[in-house]
């Protein structure tokens, strides 16, 4: 029976970050964890901190912890200054840094596999589809075991497949998504595709409107549903720019 001891390790997170945070030079041997396997919000903040700066080869001492988390604006999520403060309070013997990874690693794979358990309804098994869940169930259990329940991957998992697309994209320009609306912008993109995330800026009367509107046009066009929201035009006339658009 799995209790809330096997599932949560607060007391291994607390000890594995009071660790680092009193002895940084020491983040670089935790590489097997994930901050996302903290069972706390303010423990991932610091986690994944520790773990940024010291991807970019900085030593993350307190003080540049604080620094980093106050610039970053996730200081209160990381349980602010008040927190970290309490962890360098604390005395943890460094030889156990291992022992606390595996229980962290160890509870969260727990929590990973109940949560794919759970996603598996009585009712909704049959024997037409019995193979289709074991498939499921089974791609859960292997994803739980190689990186511990998350869909993260390393940057050099797929490179071979990833260069190939951009040689495929070099090779054949041309919109591989959905339109922009816009020749230049399109050819430049190739197009919106699925899992992407536009940030569009530019001065007042650059065009910002004219190109999300020319955008939601196409996707209309290709019966893809869009939502258009504006905190500075009213339906009327971001209605009579559709119309323009059209026209």
């Amino acid at each position: 029976m799995m209790t809330d001891t096997n599932l949560f390790a607060p007391d291994a997170e607390v000890a594995l970050l009071s660790i680092i945070v009193k002895n940084p030079d020491l983040a670089v041997n935790i590489g097997d964890i994930k901050f996302f396997m903290m069972s706390s919000t303010s423990n991932q903040t610091i986690l994944a901190e520790i773990q940024e700066l010291t991807e970019k080869g900085l030593v993350p001492d307190f003080n540049l912890l604080m620094s980093s988390l106050t610039a970053t604006g996730r200081l209160n999520s990381a349980g602010g200054k008040d927190y970290l403060i309490y962890l360098t309070t604390l005395a943890f013997p460094e030889e156990n840094l291992q022992e606390f990874s595996k229980i962290i690693v160890s509870s969260h794979k727990a929590r990973s596999l109940i949560s794919a358990a759970a996603k598996i309804k009585p009712d909704a098994v049959n024997a037409d589809n019995i193979d289709e869940m074991i498939s499921r169930l089974k791609k859960s259990l292997e994803d739980i075991t190689v990186n511990g329940g998350s869909d993260a991957q390393h940057i050099g998992d797929n490179a071979s497949k990833a260069f190939e697309e951009i040689v495929a994209r070099t090779s054949n320009p041309g919109v591989r998504g959905t339109p922009w609306g816009i020749k230049n912008i399109d050819l430049a993109t190739g197009g919106k595709n699925a899992g992407e995330v536009w940030f569009i800026s530019g001065r007042p009367g650059s065009g910002k409107t004219a190109m999300i509107c020319n955008a939601a046009l196409q996707d209309g066009a290709m019966g893809s549903p869009s939502l258009t929201i504006s905190k500075e035009m009213n339906y009327q006339t971001l209605f009579e720019r559709y119309v323009a658009i059209d026209s």
